[in-house]
């Protein structure tokens, strides 16, 4: 049996897609969708858990502002379809620290940039991840940073592990075949509920400056 980081998963971005398919208007189911992001922050830690701690923070807080709205209005919020729309009624809608659609936004935002990052690591087997991250970071969040953040991603970026060592770490006793079986469609799972979630913020026209 595989003990891979991502073979040991309870909830995966594999079952998100499956969800969505699953779903008769494509919609995202949110617990499970929130499920599967608690299980990828950890990857955080791997990276290198000091420099990476306040990306991290970040994406785990906005995590949790769309899990309170979904413990707080279930009925309202079985999608995140369903919880943008209905959120839309509220005064706090879009509101910064108080908004789960807001904090979703910036949710998707860093998954843009990690999906890039992943798939940059896959299909290009000698590169270092630091050139990875850095070369996803400049096409997707550094347009939505300021300054000191974008300083803050330059030191997490540069303090990256080695490929080869990152490798190994998520593999823990699997050796690289089992590692990239395992990797393979977790990644182009969570690329492809990526893109959902980037279709679903751009039809509501809530993909803007903040």
């Amino acid at each position: 049996m595989a003990t891979n980081f991502f073979a040991t998963m309870d909830k995966t971005w594999i079952d998100v897609a499956s969800a969505i398919d699953a779903h008769p208007n494509g919609e995202i189911p949110t617990e499970i969708f929130i499920a599967a992001a608690r299980e990828l922050s950890n990857i955080f830690d791997i990276l290198n858990s000091m420099a990476f701690s306040p990306v991290k923070k970040d994406m785990v807080q906005n995590i949790d502002l769309v899990e309170q709205r979904f413990l707080s209005a279930g009925p309202e919020s079985q999608t995140l379809n369903q919880l943008i729309a209905n959120e839309r009624k509220l005064s706090t809608f879009m509101q910064k620290g108080k908004s789960p659609s807001r904090a979703l936004l910036w949710y998707k935002r860093g998954m843009e940039f990690l999906a890039q990052a992943f798939l940059r690591c896959l299909e290009n087997p000698t590169e270092e991840l630091a050139v990875s991250f850095s070369k996803s970071y400049e096409t997707t969040l550094q347009q939505h940073h300021g300054f000191l953040v974008r300083n803050v991603f330059s030191l997490a970026v540069k303090a990256a592990p080695y490929r080869e060592d990152f490798l190994k770490s998520l593999a823990k006793e699997d050796d690289r075949e089992q590692l990239l079986a395992t990797m393979t469609p977790y990644i182009h799972a969570y690329v492809k509920v990526c893109k959902v979630l980037v279709k679903l913020y751009d039809d509501e026209d809530l993909e803007r400056p903040l």
